[in-house]
C-alpha cells in the first residue's frame, strides 16, 4: 500500500506544476481603466467624459442619476471597488479604484455635473398662459431676449411672473412691456447674469401701470444697459450687481429710493433723471449714495430730482464727465472725496426756481456752502462750469490738477478767497476752448495760474469787489473784461502780451483801466469808457490789429506805443472806426514812439492837440473831428512820410493845409480821399492842386 501511495504522490505534484507554467496571461493583465460609462433615465441616455482619471457626467438639473440604469465598462480583466452594480446614489460623487490582472491599480473620481436647461433664441411671454407653460420647462438659460407683456392696445395683463424663478441667465435683455401689470418683478430674482433691462425708452415710456419696484436680488452682472423710463417706479434695489457693461438709464419721477449698494463700475452712462409728464423736476428722492462706484466710463448724470438734498459718491475715481446741470435749490452736499480723472466736463448748475412772493429775484440755491472732496482732482478732459450756487463760500483747492479744458464761475455771490489753478495746463478738448470765466457777481480776491496761458481766453463779467482779482498770468489769449459795478479802478498788472484780444468795458463814468506791464496786444485792442475814463498803457509797444477807445477820454497814456494795425492780417472790432481810434475830452493826444498806424488810419475825436513827432506812416486817412480847440499849430507830425487821406470836420480854428501838400503832389491823397467840411477853411480837392493850402 505504502510503495503505491508515494508513486501517486510524486505523479500529483508534477502534474500540478506543469498545469501552472502552461496558465494563458490575458493581453489586458496591465491595464486598469474604465472606458464607458452610460446612464439611462425616464429613457434618455446620457454618456460619461472620461478625461485625466475623473468620470464626468452631465445632466440637467432636473434630472436624478439615483437608481439609472447604468451600463458601466471598464479593463475586462481587472477588479474594481466599489462594483458599479452595487450603487445606486448615482448623484453623489465617489472614488472608483481599477486594479490590473497583475496588480497596478488606478483611481478614477466620478463627478456629476447638473446642467441648466437652455432656451435658443428670444422668448416672447404675451400672456399669463405663455408665462405658465414656458415655467413649466423649468428652462434656466434663456439665450436670447425675454420679453414679458405687450406694448398692442387692449392686450391681456400679466399680473405674475412668479413662476419663472427657475431662470438664471438672460443673455440678451429683459425687456418689459406695457400689459404687464405686477408691481414688482418677482419671478426674476433668480437671474445671475443678464444682457440688459429694459423698461420703456426715451421716445416710448413705459405704460406699465403698477410696477413700482425694480428688484433682480440675485443679480450680478449686467453686459449691456440697465432702460427705465416709468412714471410709477418708485424703488429701485439691485443687491448684488456689481457691474454693469453698458449704461444706466433711469427716468422715474416717483423714485424714492436708488440703491445699488456693491455697484462699482459702468462701463458707460449713468444717468439718473426725475422729470414729469410736465417736463418739471419730480421724485421724492432725497438722498443719492453710490458707496462702493469707483468708475463710471461715461457720464454720470443726476437731474431734474425736486427734493434730492445730498449725492454721496464715496469711492468715485473716474468718469466720463459729471453733470449735475440741474440740481435743485435745496441741495445741501455733492460729496466726491476720492475722485481724480474726469475724461470730460464737470457741471454743477443749480435750478432757478420762481422768486418768492414779493420778490422778483429768481431763487437759487442759498444752501450748499462748500463742495466735499474735489481736491485730488489732477485731470479734467473738458469743462468744469459752476453756477447759481449763491451761498458758496470758497471753491476746492484744485493745485492737483495739470490737465483742464476750462472754467466757468458764474453766479456765486459769497464766492471769495483764491481759484487755485497754479499747475494747470490747459487744452483743446472737442469743441472746449481753453477758457476762464468768471461771470455775475463774484467777490474773488485772487485768480492763482501759470504765467504762460497764451491759449486761454479770460473772461470777467460783473465783478462785485472793488478791486480786479490778482491775476498771476503774464501771457494769455483773448482778455475780455466787461464790469457793470461801480468799480472805477481796473488796474490789471502783470500782464505782458495778450496774443489775441483785449476787450474792456465799463458802464461806469471816470473809470481808469490800467495795464502797467502789457506790451504787445496781437489782435484787436477795445476799450469802452462811457466817459470821463483814463488809459493807462505805459509798456505797451504794439497792437497787430485794431485799437479802439471808444467814450470820452479824459486821459490817455501811451508813451512807448510805436505800431497799430500793422499785422499781415490785422483784426478789427469795428470797422470803420479807424485803426487806432480815440476821442478825448478836451485833451492832447501824444504818442511820442507811434511810428506806424495801419490800416484803416488814425481816427482822433474831440483833441486839443495831437503830437506824433516820430510818426512816418499812416497807411489809411488821417480822421479827425470835432477838435474845435485844434488848429494847425497843436497838430504835429513832422516825420510822416505816407499818408491816403484826410477827413476833418468841425476843426473850427484850422485854417492852414500847407503840410498835406506833399501827399496831394505825389498822388497818395486822391480826390476821393480828401474831405474838409466844418473847419476854419475848407479848401477842396482842387484847392489842394492848386496849392491853396490856406485862406485868401
Amino acid at each position: 500500500m505504502k510503495n503505491y501511495f508515494l508513486p501517486m504522490l510524486l505523479s500529483l505534484f508534477f502534474l500540478g506544476a506543469c498545469d501552472k507554467n502552461d496558465e494563458i496571461i490575458p493581453e489586458d493583465a496591465d491595464e486598469n481603466f474604465i472606458t464607458s460609462v452610460v446612464m439611462t433615465v425616464d429613457g434618455k441616455s446620457y454618456t460619461a467624459d472620461i478625461a485625466d482619471n475623473t468620470v464626468t457626467i452631465t445632466v440637467p438639473y432636473t434630472v436624478s442619476l439615483n437608481n439609472a440604469e447604468v451600463e458601466f465598462k471598464y479593463t475586462t480583466s481587472a477588479t474594481i471597488i466599489p462594483d458599479p452594480e452595487t450603487v445606486t446614489d448615482w448623484d453623489n460623487e465617489r472614488t472608483f479604484r481599477v486594479t490590473s490582472y497583475n496588480g497596478d491599480a488606478r483611481e478614477y473620481a466620478y463627478k456629476v455635473v447638473k446642467s441648466e436647461i437652455e432656451s435658443d433664441g428670444d422668448v416672447e411671454l404675451k400672456t399669463t398662459e405663455e408665462v405658465a407653460s414656458f415655467a413649466a420647462t423649468k428652462t434656466t438659460v434663456v439665450k436670447g431676449n425675454l420679453i414679458i407683456g405687450s406694448d398692442v392696445e387692449e392686450a391681456e395683463k400679466i399680473t405674475d411672473i412668479s413662476a419663472l424663478a427657475s431662470l438664471k441667465e438672460v443673455t440678451g435683455n429683459i425687456i418689459i412691456r406695457n400689459s404687464y401689470n405686477g408691481a414688482d418683478l418677482t419671478g426674476l430674482d433668480n437671474i445671475a447674469s443678464a444682457g440688459g433691462l429694459q423698461i420703456g425708452s426715451v421716445e416710448a415710456p413705459s405704460k406699465a401701470t403698477e410696477l413700482h419696484m425694480i428688484s433682480m436680488k440675485a443679480l450680478e452682472t449686467l453686459s449691456g444697459d440697465i432702460s427705465v423710463y416709468n412714471d410709477q417706479v418708485t424703488y429701485v434695489l439691485f443687491e448684488k450687481l456689481a457691474t454693469i457693461g453698458g449704461s444706466v438709464m433711469y427716468n422715474a419721477p416717483s423714485l424714492q429710493s436708488f440703491e445699488f449698494p456693491v455697484l462699482t463700475s459702468v462701463d458707460k452712462d449713468l444717468n439718473i433723471q426725475g422729470l414729469n409728464g410736465e417736463n418739471k423736476a419730480a421724485g421724492t428722492i432725497s438722498s443719492l449714495e453710490l458707496s462702493e462706484l469707483t468708475s463710471v466710463g461715461g457720464v454720470l448724470s443726476v437731474n431734474n430730482l425736486a427734493k434730492l438734498t445730498s449725492i454721496n459718491l464715496l469711492k468715485l475715481k473716474e468718469t466720463g464727465g459729471l453733470d449735475f446741470h440741474t440740481v435743485p435749490v435745496m441741495l445741501e452736499t455733492i460729496n466726491l472725496p476720492e475722485i481724480e480723472t474726469v475724461n470730460g466736463s464737470i457741471i454743477m448748475e443749480a435750478n432757478m426756481e420762481a422768486p418768492p412772493a414779493g420778490s422778483f429775484v429768481p431763487q437759487r440755491n442759498d444752501v450748499l456752502q462748500a463742495f466735499g472732496g474735489m481736491d485730488k482732482l489732477t485731470t479734467i478732459k473738458g469743462q468744469i462750469k459752476i453756477k447759481n450756487f449763491t451761498a458758496l463760500k470758497q471753491l476746492p483747492d484744485w493745485s492737483k490738477i495739470t490737465t483742464l479744458g476750462s472754467i466757468t464761475l458764474d453766479y456765486l455771490e459769497d464766492l471769495s478767497g483764491t481759484l487755485t489753478l497754479p499747475n494747470a495746463r490747459f487744452e483743446t478738448f472737442g469743441e472746449t476752448a481753453p477758457q476762464i470765466e468768471i461771470i455775475s457777481k463774484m467777490l474773488l480776491n485772487k485768480i492763482e495760474t501759470a504765467e504762460d496761458l497764451s491759449n486761454v481766453d479770460f473772461v470777467v463779467k460783473q465783478i462785485q469787489n472793488f478791486k480786479f482779482p490778482e491775476i498771476t498770468f503774464k501771457s494769455i489769449n483773448n482778455f475780455t473784461c466787461t464790469p457793470t459795478t461801480n468799480n472805477t479802478d481796473y488796474t490789471i498788472p502783470t500782464i505782458q502780451h495778450v496774443y489775441g484780444n483785449l476787450h474792456v468795458t465799463s458802464t461806469t463814468t471816470d473809470c481808469k483801466a490800467k495795464f502797467p506791464d502789457l506790451e504787445i496786444v496781437d489782435g484787436y485792442g477795445y476799450i469802452q469808457i462811457i466817459t470821463g475814463g483814463t488809459v493807462e498803457m505805459p509798456a505797451l509797444k504794439e497792437v497787430g490789429g485794431q485799437f479802439y477807445m471808444s467814450g470820452l477820454f479824459k486821459g490817455c497814456d501811451l508813451p512807448l506805443l510805436s505800431k497799430v494795425c500793422c499785422s499781415a492780417s490785422p483784426v478789427y472790432y469795428e470797422e470803420g472806426e479807424g485803426s487806432l481810434a480815440i476821442t478825448l475830452q478836451n485833451k492832447s493826444l501824444d504818442l511820442p514812439e507811434l511810428l506806424h498806424v495801419g490800416g484803416e488810419g488814425l481816427f482822433v475825436d474831440d483833441a486839443t492837440g495831437i503830437t506824433c513827432n516820430k510818426l512816418q506812416t499812416i497807411d489809411g486817412t488821417l480822421q479827425i473831428k470835432y477838435a474845435t480847440s485844434l488848429s494847425q499849430e497843436t497838430l504835429s507830425m513832422e516825420t510822416l512820410e505816407t499818408l491816403h487821406g484826410v477827413f476833418f470836420n468841425g476843426l473850427t480854428k484850422f485854417t492852414d493845409y500847407t503840410f498835406f501838400g506833399k501827399f496831394i503832389e505825389n498822388g497818395m491823397i486822391t480826390e476821393e480821399n480828401w474831405s474838409v467840411a466844418k473847419c476854419g477853411y475848407n479848401p477842396d480837392f482842387q484847392n489842394m492842386k492848386d496849392k491853396k493850402y490856406t485862406q485868401e
